[in-house]
């Protein structure tokens, strides 16, 4: 099992927070690219016109919440 599935994997344990540069990882490996930032807001964007907004809260750490969206992306991917 390679970095990218243990980082997904994580994600689906659901933990209470993960590190922005983790999600960030995970998003850019499945097509999606940071298109602009506005204060802690990070937009990214797939080529086939999926969006996602991720704040990066409290230093570097996304919450359970923005995990959720991003799974449920990655779930309509496959």
């Amino acid at each position: 099992m390679g970095q990218l599935e243990k980082l997904i994997e994580k994600m689906r344990r659901r933990p209470p927070e993960m590190r922005y540069e983790e999600v960030a990882r995970v998003l850019e490996a499945h097509g999606f690219e940071e298109v602009r930032s506005s204060g802690s807001h990070h937009i990214f964007r797939h080529p086939d016109g999926r969006t996602l907004t991720v704040p990066k809260h409290k230093g570097q750490v996304v919450k359970t919440t923005y995990l959720r969206q991003v799974l449920k992306l990655l779930e309509e991917e496959e």
